[in-house]
């Protein structure tokens, strides 16, 4: 089984100066529900769809982020990350490797991953068609 790190997760983030019109373009432009927010490159704080709804357009990110409720280590295997996201109720969660941000990891991103078949003995990924096929 994969760890979070094979995934493909997006590094879009956003600084705390940042406006929240600035990170909802970014959130539309990218199709991502949440936003990593990095000062001086760590990771202070998360950002969702939901603060920027409510708030006006030039208030700054900084006044509207809050703090990550979990954190996800790159290495992790997928099967534990999503057992976390089910024991913490999560919707989404920032990755962190060796403390620098990767992106933030979704459940939609994890099914997909573990709706995947694998060869048992080799670890990699089948290709479920080619099988279904045969």
């Amino acid at each position: 089984m994969n760890t979070v790190r094979d995934l493909r997760l997006l590094p879009v983030w956003v600084n705390p100066q940042h406006l929240a019109s600035t990170a909802l373009h970014i959130m539309l432009g990218h199709k991502v529900k949440s936003l990593g927010v990095l000062d001086g490159g760590k990771l202070v704080g998360m950002l969702s769809l939901e603060d920027l709804l409510k708030a006006k357009e030039d208030t700054r990110v900084a006044d509207l982020m809050h703090a990550a409720p979990s954190i996800i280590d790159a290495e992790m295997n997928v099967r534990d990350a999503a057992q976390a996201f089910v024991n913490e109720e999560l919707d989404s969660a920032p990755v962190l490797k060796n403390s620098d941000f990767q992106g933030m990891l979704t459940p939609v991103m994890l099914l997909k991953e573990l709706g995947r078949s694998y060869d048992p003995l080799t670890k990699l990924s089948w290709s479920d068609r080619l099988r279904e096929w045969g």
